[in-house]
């Protein structure tokens, strides 16, 4: 009402105001001059009426209403009504248009024509009226809207070429670039695709000081769309299928389809297909394919997804059947170089265990390379005279050997074989250098007095400072028995040991059976077989074992990969092997060291013992880091988006080294090579960096070499990574009309479509002021009032007239 009223007082530049209150240009409060107005009025009332005693009854009533109105409406103009409004000067305030300007807009809609094309030939019809009507009473800016915004010249210069599209971020960082300003509206083009790196900013947290309007760019249509969602690339420890691709298949519409996911190397060839079935019309499902790399080197893979194509096709919209072909692949890489790792297996005494599990891992003998330490003869704590023939020697080499090289009589006698004999002849390694060496140290049924203190520390550190992995196998000799309770080393494993060895709960001598746990199948460690009811049934054939070694708690942080069961006990299931990280490494146990067993009583053909041995020392391998590394690696990154490498250079002994003339060569897939420019941390010791942007796609290879001031060299790495352009815009891709709507909604605006734009500027509402001139309409002068005068105070003359009173 006071908007129309505006109107009519101020002509034209009712444009520049915004009415706030109405009042009385009087020096009273408004509400006492309405008192004032309807007491006189009820005064007059009375007074008439008294007067007019003897008058028909109607005729009375009219002519004082007359009267009484005439007095009211005289009083009213008198008191000089007005309405108060506020005049803000055109210009001074802005209304911001974003648009998005992402990859999504180039997804096509149900007529054919992309989001993108359809909001270019929309508002081009309309820009010109629709911006001059903002601009009556705003000035326009505009922006182009991706992970920010940018100041865009001409909605002509929007490329869609955006790999984020920040809505909230880019409604937020908007109202921050104005600030100081006085903002009327933001309004958004979108197609509610919200996709983001930036720390995500909720709609309820954004200001509230000015109304947000959204623009649907595209209709509301039948969405028919597969689509290829995160993939997991796992190398297992499964023996038969070392690399497990993990697919995420998200599709909409295609109730009763059936799509085809493939892995292929090189563009060309499948290495594995599964077909699945799309039973609702929304529907999420996992799929696993699993597949052993033909050569060696770094593989690149395509994960695909497509429908297959039914008959007849399905009636609806002439639409397409999968609306996006952006998100139906994804590349990845796979590391299937020839990798070494060197094993120590430290036995107690010769047993069978030690020659099966070297059985076991010779058909992987180019990787895992196994050296054992056999102790043949203990060491003797006390020393015995015997006259002209005492000897200092070792009692099993008297009166083979005197030689002052020989193990003394309080030195254990080993016997070194395998890949790197030659290095622990003199038995387990005393220091740093001799023992990083090795990836996996395995001890098997060997007690602690073997080892002196300097020995117990520098394999603590080996676990801890290093990154390798400790397995402690059982025994009879092992864990309580072995002495270990209270040592250096109990602290490191996954299990909690009994204080005392004459606890009749250390040890079980029965037979038991043992079974995987959820997370020792699913590692494939502990699987003898992908199907999870074959494994089962592989499992349940195994033969019994004998000797069980018992613990009173498991620690918090372990993993337990595999159980076992006493047939007839009320025990429940035991930890058989348990896995735990300690500093950079990891501790294992195994509560037997009889699983030679298996072998004995399976077939000779039967390798299920073999193979899970493989597994189990793949599994305690294959993370063992390297003394320099690429930190924080990705498995890919986004073409055009800078690359920061972050090297950690170690030694041999695996300490940070600082001062290092290093130098980083990458390869391009067009094998071009580019030397990288390195910075060494200040911050942090160890830590070279080096920031690249890829142009490419497809797979870099990388050198890295390091020398001290000797020119000798510190550390080495070849590494490689993929480069793949980034479709996060076609990942959910469908029109999102809801979350435009709530954007709008929630902070004062309202949504509309990319065909009603033109009603927009007369909802926006002009920003208050404080600086705002306050302009004064007096309502007095319009002419309704005085016609309302002549006419009413004409009537009561005619009807006094006619009734003959003065």
């Amino acid at each position: 009402m006071l908007e129309r009223i505006t109107e009519w007082l101020a002509g034209n530049g009712a444009d520049d105001l915004t009415p706030t209150r109405f009042g009385f240009n009087v020096p009273l409060p408004w509400f006492l001059c309405l008192l004032l107005i309807a007491g006189a009025g009820v005064g007059m009332a009375l007074y008439y009426w008294r007067r007019l005693d003897g008058v028909e009854k109607q005729t009375r009533i009219f002519l004082v209403f007359l009267r009484v109105a005439v007095i009211v409406i005289a009083l009213f103009i008198a008191l000089d009504p007005s309405i108060v409004a506020e005049r803000i000067r055109p210009g001074e305030q802005f209304v911001l248009l974003l648009f998005d300007d992402s990859q999504s807009m180039n997804i096509e809609g149900q007529s054919g024509q992309s989001r993108g094309a359809r909001l270019l030939e929309s508002y081009a019809a309309v820009s010109a009226e629709f911006e001059g009507e903002l601009r009556r009473k705003h000035q326009v800016a505009r922006y182009g809207l991706g992970a920010g915004i940018e100041a865009l010249q001409s909605v002509n210069n929007l490329k869609f070429d955006q790999r984020e599209s920040d809505l909230t971020g880019g409604v937020a960082r908007a109202f921050a670039d104005m600030e100081g300003t006085h903002v009327s509206a933001i309004i958004v083009f979108s197609d509610g695709v919200y996709q983001t790196s930036n720390d995500f900013v909720a709609i309820q947290d954004l200001p509230d000081t000015a109304p947000v309007f959204t623009v649907g760019v595209d209709s509301v249509s039948n969405w028919r769309d597969v689509e290829l969602g995160r993939i997991s690339v796992n190398r297992t420890d499964f023996d038969k299928s070392p690399v497990v691709l993990d697919i995420d298949i998200h599709s909409t519409g295609l109730a009763g389809r059936e799509a085809l996911v493939e892995a292929v190397i090189n563009g060309v060839r499948v290495v594995k297909s599964k077909r699945i079935s799309i039973s609702e019309d929304r529907q999420d499902q996992q799929v696993r394919l699993e597949f052993i790399p033909d050569r060696p080197g770094w593989l690149e893979y395509e994960a695909r997804v497509s429908l297959i194509k039914s008959t007849p096709e399905p009636e609806g919209e002439a639409i397409p059947e999968d609306r996006i072909k952006e998100n139906n692949m994804r590349r990845f890489v796979v590391d299937n170089r020839d990798k070494e790792y060197q094993i120590l297996y430290v036995s107690g005494r010769p047993n069978w265990e030690n020659k099966f599990v070297r059985n076991a891992l010779w058909p992987d003998r180019q990787q895992l390379k196994m050296t054992t330490l056999i102790c043949i003869s203990t060491a003797d704590r006390k020393f015995e005279f015997k006259g002209k023939e005492t000897s200092v020697v070792n009692p099993l080499l008297e009166g083979f050997s005197d030689d002052i090289d020989s193990p003394r009589y309080d030195e254990a006698v080993f016997v070194a074989i395998g890949e790197n004999a030659a290095e622990v002849k003199s038995g387990y390694p005393v220091t740093a250098e001799e023992l990083f060496g090795y990836d996996l140290i395995i001890w098997g049924d060997v007690e602690k007095p073997y080892f002196n203190n300097t020995q117990m520390e520098v394999t603590r550190d080996y676990v801890e400072k290093r990154g390798g992995a400790l397995l402690v196998l059982g025994g009879p000799k092992s864990f309580t028995n072995g002495d270990y309770a209270g040592s250096l080393l109990e602290g490191m494993l996954p299990v909690v040991l009994h204080q005392s060895a004459n606890d009749p709960s250390i040890r079980e001598r029965t037979l038991f059976s043992a079974r995987p746990t959820v997370e020792g199948r699913l590692g494939g460690s502990w699987a003898l077989d992908t199907d999870e009811q074959s494994d089962m049934q592989l499992w349940a054939e195994m033969p019994e074992l004998f000797g069980l070694d018992l613990f009173p708690v498991l620690r918090p942080g372990a993993t337990v990969m595999a159980e076992a069961f006493v047939a007839g006990s009320d025990e429940g299931a035991r930890p058989v092997f348990a896995v735990q990280r300690y500093g950079e490494g990891k501790c294992a146990i195994l509560a037997t060291s009889d699983t030679w067993q298996w072998q004995m009583r399976l077939d000779a053909d039967d390798d299920r013992h073999e193979r899970l041995w493989r597994q189990v020392v793949r599994n305690l391998v294959h993370d063992a880091p390297e003394p320099t590394f690429l930190r924080g690696k990705q498995d890919v990154y986004a073409q055009g988006a800078p690359i920061d490498l972050d090297f950690i250079i170690r030694d041999d002994n695996f300490d940070r080294r600082e001062g290092l003339r290093t130098s980083v060569t990458l390869t391009s897939p067009n094998n071009q090579e580019l030397a990288l420019s390195v910075d060494e941390s200040i911050q942090e010791a160890g830590l070279y960096s080096s920031r690249f942007t890829p142009e490419e796609t497809g797979v870099y290879n990388l050198v890295l070499s390091s020398l001290n001031e000797k020119d000798e060299v510190v550390g080495t790495l070849t590494e490689a990574f993929l480069v793949e352009p980034d479709r996060r815009e076609f990942q959910m891709a469908k029109y999102n009309p809801d979350f435009l709507r709530d954007l709008a909604e929630s902070t004062g605006g309202a949504f509309v479509d990319l065909s009603e734009i033109a009603t927009l500027p007369e909802r926006i509402p002009l920003p208050d002021r404080e600086d705002a001139e306050e302009v004064i309409l007096h309502i007095w002068p319009l002419p309704g009032f005085y016609i309302a005068l002549v006419a009413m105070l004409a009537l009561e003359w005619y009807l006094r007239r006619r009734r003959g009173r003065a």
